[in-house]
């Protein structure tokens, strides 16, 4: 009796392991678990600089906490205000990119008033890993005055992994409106504008 409860047991463990090994050799879905790390894209601001003429002044400005957009805030704005704003640009992400423009918009409250204001962007680079900046003469040492930089080149700009770019930008009050003589406070938004470089 003993013998057959254990051919039995055994019998069916041998039945189970071959349905098992049938099941899975045609089965037609596998499951696989494993993690995937993904590329990313990210173009940031590594530096600012915000320069104006003799005897014109702006409030101040921060940098965004994500690092895409430069804020800067200014005051008794009258016709012919002009401010140069520089952004060092670099790709923090694992793609390569192209840096298309720098956007500029500037706004009166939330009322956008880019309108008001004549924009000139001119842009330099690419600039390897390890660049001193120092000794571009396009950076460090700048003045309102030496804006625009020579040897500016046209965008799109390719920026590989760890590249940068620069822009330089100046904003001036031009008014649509004859009757608008003068603005009592802005805000200009600088951020760069990318797309994936293929």
């Amino acid at each position: 009796m003993k013998g057959k409860i254990l051919v039995t047991i055994n019998l069916m463990l041998i039945l189970l392991a071959i349905t098992g090994f049938s099941y899975s050799h045609w089965s037609d879905t596998i499951n696989i678990e494993g993690t995937i790390k993904m590329a990313h894209r990210k173009l940031i601001i590594d530096s600012e600089k915000v320069l104006t003429p003799t005897g014109v002044e702006y409030d101040g400005y921060y940098k965004t906490p994500d690092k895409l957009t430069l804020v800067i805030t200014c005051e008794n704005i009258t016709k012919n205000w002009k401010i140069a704003i520089g952004l060092l640009i670099h790709n923090n992400g694992t793609l390569p990119l192209k840096l298309e423009k720098t956007q500029i918009t500037v706004f009166n409250n939330t009322e956008d008033i880019t309108i008001h204001f004549n924009i000139t962007t001119w842009y330099y680079g690419p600039y390897a890993k390890g660049t001193d900046f120092n000794a571009l003469g396009v950076w460090n040492g700048t003045e309102f005055e030496d804006i625009p930089p020579p040897d500016n080149v046209t965008t799109p700009i390719s920026l590989d992994q760890c590249e940068h770019a620069i822009s330089w930008t100046i904003v001036e009050f031009k008014p649509q409106d004859p009757n608008i003589e003068s603005i009592e406070i802005i805000t200009i938004e600088a951020t760069p504008v990318s797309s994936l470089d293929i």
